[in-house]
């Protein structure tokens, strides 16, 4: 027999197969409340019971059931209709009988997979509303479990009745049936969003995925409306722990550690590593795209289906390609692959600062403004403050052309220039990157060189990115070392988007006729793979538009 918030063994509801008991919320505050104050508690529990049920469910701001207050007494319901099967008893409901349940504190229990039977069972934390089907499970120790709507949450069962389970928490604390449906404002918030994000999923699982991955896990523990169930895509490579060769995905399932792209930081224990690529993507409501774009059109087609209300958020950057004559971004190859709304999310972002929580900004570029809000919510923090605006291709090519420019920066440091001259060729390298944009993309608005995924990421990339890292190596190898063995010897395992980058857009420059309008990205790439001397970067041709420098400084090679 379940108590009541006053401690009496009372208000099962009677109705045949209901397995509504009644339990507390905002009456639970009250009546500490009340103890606090000195009120009598007899007068409020007399207030309390004789609420009608549909007046109890505003109170509590959740229902528990659909039946009359008068059906609620200390008799136990009468049973549902069962019938058996493999040793277990089964209990299904009609075939409309679909539902969804509230969770009442906060806590819900959970088996994963479509099996009932299993004896893996887990807690979640969660405060919006849960779909079920109409499937039901009776176990063995007596516990109702109701099947969820894999589209929304996975597929997998919630205990919807039972006793004190050993994972610390009782089944009818967990849910309770909603019982104003479509009729009552309660029901009204039960309708979903434009977006409800159920299950986020992380594609990548490098330096920077792993930390973006700490702001989302951080978010949807802080947010109600977001489900404590965050994915990593992670490929099963090897690495050595502890003197073992072990999967890396097994490793960060146990230690929630990624010992080797984010060594020293400890994810939450909701975040999950999933190397099956279709598993990990199916039921995502959310995909936040963090993985070189080289692989991206491969691992699109590989990933299977996903939900048709799925959106994605891209943090790649580069993958740049000319067709028709227009430049086409890598949001534009997931959004044609998918087939679904793509944003992308840019800005000033090292990710081992990120991953330990020092301040800094991101900018989310989107088109769609009914997933504004959520989006926002789901990267933004104290420490990640996220700015959204209307301009997908001035947030991701600066975001892509940035790592270009790092490398004319790491140039700069490998022959030990100073900062004077660094900051010049920042300034430079802003300008250039505008002109590049706006050539292709006129619309794009001043205010985004501006902000995080501008200025902001330039400057950080070319003072503390890899991009500038492997550059200053490139000039201080004297040629004796090429950008792969770079790669491998300072990025562990990471890529170099800054060189692909250049690759991609120096046809593309070419075939525009912009590389005299643009001659410090011109002299990158040909510093980079044309074996021009490195001191050329700073030996760019009089005439540049708004030239940092002036003609009588010597600084200029004639033309």
């Amino acid at each position: 027999m379940v108590k009541d918030i006053f401690g009496r063994d009372r208000f099962h509801c009677t109705e045949p197969g209901c397995s509504c008991m009644d339990f507390q919320s905002e009456a639970q505050r009250d009546v500490a409340k009340a103890e606090e104050d000195g009120i009598d508690m007899e007068e409020m529990e007399s207030k309390y019971h004789s609420m009608t049920c549909q007046a109890k469910s505003m109170y509590q701001l959740t229902c528990v059931c659909g039946h009359d207050a008068n059906s609620h007494s200390q008799k136990p319901a009468a049973p549902a209709e069962e019938t058996s099967g493999g040793g277990y008893t089964q209990i299904f409901a009609d075939s409309d009988e679909s539902s969804v349940w509230n969770v009442l504190q906060g806590v819900w229990i959970r088996k994963d997979g479509e099996d009932p039977t299993t004896q893996q069972v887990k807690k979640a934390k969660r405060r919006e509303p849960l779909h079920c089907t109409a499937r039901r499970w009776r176990g063995p120790s007596g516990g109702l479990w109701a099947q969820l709507d894999a589209t929304m949450h996975g597929p997998g069962w919630v205990l919807i009745e039972g006793a004190t389970l050993a994972v610390g928490a009782s089944a009818a604390a967990v849910a309770a049936r909603c019982c104003c449906r479509r009729s009552c404002p309660a029901g009204k918030r039960l309708q979903p969003s434009a977006l409800r994000v159920q299950l986020q999923e992380v594609v990548g699982s490098g330096n920077w995925g792993m930390a973006i991955a700490t702001i989302i896990a951080g978010n949807t523990s802080r947010h109600p409306e977001f489900e404590d169930n965050l994915t990593v895509w992670m490929f099963d490579e090897e690495v050595q722990h502890k003197g073992v060769k072990r999967k890396l995905s097994e490793v960060f399932n146990e230690t929630k550690e990624n010992v080797k792209y984010l060594p020293g930081i400890t994810l939450p224990e909701h975040v999950k590593a999933e190397p099956d690529l279709k598993k990990a993507v199916m039921y995502a409501d959310v995909l936040i795209w963090v993985l070189p774009h080289q692989f991206v059109a491969r691992t699109v087609q590989n990933m299977g289906k996903i939900k048709d209300t799925c959106v994605s958020v891209s943090l790649i950057k580069g993958g740049l390609e000319l067709e028709g004559g227009k430049l086409g971004l890598c949001s534009d190859l997931l959004r044609k692959l998918l087939g679904h709304e793509v944003g992308v999310l840019m800005g000033a972002n090292v990710a081992n600062e990120v991953a330990a929580g020092e301040f800094c900004e991101a900018t989310l570029g989107l088109k769609d403004k009914k997933h504004e809000a959520t989006l926002v919510k789901l990267f933004d923090c104290a420490t990640f403050r996220v700015t959204a605006v209307d301009d997908i291709p001035g947030v991701e090519l600066c975001g892509a052309l940035k790592n270009v420019v790092a490398l004319g920066a790491g140039f700069c440091d490998g022959l030990d220039y100073g900062g004077n001259t660094k900051a010049a060729l920042i300034r430079i390298g802003l300008q250039e990157m505008k002109t590049f944009i706006r050539h292709f993309y006129p619309e794009v608005k001043d205010a985004t060189f501006l902000e995080s995924c501008g200025v902001a990421d330039l400057i950080t990339t070319c003072f503390g990115g890899r991009n500038r890292k492997c550059a200053e190596a490139f000039v201080k190898a004297k040629g004796t070392k090429s950008w792969d063995t770079i790669e491998k010897e300072l990025l562990g395992g990471q890529k170099l988007q800054g060189t692909l980058t250049a690759q991609e857009i120096w046809p593309v420059m070419k075939k525009h006729n912009l590389c005299d309008k643009l001659p410090m990205l011109t002299t990158i790439y040909q510093i980079a793979f044309e074996d021009r001397a490195p001191w050329a970067i700073v030996k760019l041709p009089s005439g540049m538009p708004s030239s940092a420098f002036h003609e009588d400084d010597g600084f200029f090679e004639k033309k």
